[in-house]
């Protein structure tokens, strides 16, 4: 990588830093809620960000009003679609390498794998002073079940192919846990010493003290796009058997997407259709964390599941599937219980076990904050900036 915009003399251990954001979609998920957490700290901070985003999917909601909210700039590419498209994908192209020739930021940062392509490419053919890409759960890990890659192997060779080569122009790869490093580096996506392990951050906002229950009997949530990797069909037939252990058990669906017509279809065929509430697309989804008794997440991969860790922050007990990095965060029998995807007996027996259990349910609900602590915006916002100063500081390229 070139580093032009770096000046001689400048100490970057306490400059101001220009910051490019950059991530396929600005819609409600993990990648995007990190991407604006740390816009939010840095900008606090006093450093200048600025967001490059594409237009987002129908039914996922979207970040911007949050991000114009706080004062960062940001700016829609309408090129910048998620699904492959030579035209388009030129025009962003375009558009990226002259958003960061103009804006000579320090840092540009690529978030998910569309952007993170491009964005990286662009960067290199500007000469960008340090690009540090976030792949927020990459699309080879061995349990991912990723709509348009997993099952198609000539598509997943290309894309394997494509990502080996964008790790030339990235300085550094963010991984969420040091396993996912190690599963991209087997892979031959760059060398171990390219990757640096920084988790997502829980907002402040779910540290905040929980009202007291409004309801009788145990309400369970879940909270995620209506997908196939998200599992809802896997916890459905769970919950269905949970039920005859628990009749009083609720559950509450938070999310929207291409299950929804089919889910709901579900529960009703089932006869569940009196326990089981769909809550839609929520902006805030805090009300109804905090009216729950506990949290599942079903799914059938999670890089990290910033989800789990919102819970566990509001004082929520939580059960999940042993998939990709959960199990970093969750130690079974600890601060929550983990149960194997597919095993739709042994979630039930989970679920009936937490909601039966008032001092299992507070035990793994103080254990779960104390956790969660960790992942404090501020705190991740430290161990990034730690990077971006560090990548800063290197000589010059001759």
């Amino acid at each position: 990588m070139g580093r032009d915009a770096e000046k001689p003399g400048t100490d970057f251990r306490r400059a101001r830093l220009r910051i490019l954001n950059v991530v396929t979609r600005i819609v409600r998920g993990g990648a995007q809620g990190t991407m604006l957490r740390m816009a939010e700290e840095f900008s606090r901070r006093g450093h200048e960000v600025a967001c490059l985003y594409g237009p987002p999917d129908r039914g996922e909601g979207s970040y911007e009003p949050e991000l114009k909210e706080l004062g960062i700039r940001t700016r829609c590419v309408s090129s910048l679609v998620r699904d492959p498209d030579p035209w388009n994908d030129l025009a962003a192209l375009r558009a990226l390498h002259s958003e960061i020739v103009r804006g000579s930021y320090d840092i540009v940062h690529t978030y998910t794998s569309k952007a993170g392509f491009l964005g990286r490419l662009a960067a290199a053919l500007a000469g960008a002073a340090a690009v540090v890409h976030s792949p927020q759960g990459h699309l080879f890990a061995p349990s991912a079940a990723i709509p348009g890659v997993s099952g198609h192997p000539l598509r997943r060779r290309l894309f394997l192919a494509m990502e080996r080569r964008a790790a030339r122009w990235a300085d550094a790869v963010i991984a969420l846990t040091p396993e996912e490093a190690r599963q991209q580096t087997d892979l031959g996506i760059g060398s171990i010493r390219l990757f640096t392990v920084i988790p997502n951050p829980v907002e402040e906002r779910f540290f905040a003290p929980r009202p007291p229950l409004s309801h009788s009997g145990s309400v369970v949530v879940v909270v995620g796009r209506l997908a196939p990797e998200k599992g809802h069909r896997f916890l459905f037939e769970a919950f269905a058997r949970a039920l005859s252990l628990s009749p009083d058990l609720s559950l509450w669906v938070v999310g929207d997407g291409p299950e929804a017509q089919f889910l709901k279809a579900d529960a009703a065929r089932r006869g569940m259709g009196d326990s089981v509430r769909f809550w839609g697309l929520l902006n805030d989804v805090r009300p109804v964390l905090a009216q729950a008794d506990f949290l599942v997440l079903p799914s059938s991969y999670e890089a990290q599941g910033i989800v789990l860790l919102e819970a566990m922050a509001m004082g929520l007990p939580v059960v999940a599937t042993r998939v990709g990095g959960v199990p970093r965060f969750i130690e079974d029998g600890a601060n929550g219980l983990l149960v194997e995807f597919g095993d739709a007996e042994g979630l039930s027996q989970a679920l009936a076990r937490i909601a039966s259990q008032p001092d299992l349910r507070a035990k793994l609900a103080a254990a779960g904050r104390a956790r969660a602590a960790a992942y404090r915006p501020g705190a991740i916002a430290d161990k990034l900036e730690t990077l971006y100063r560090r990548l800063l500081a290197r000589p010059c390229d001759l």
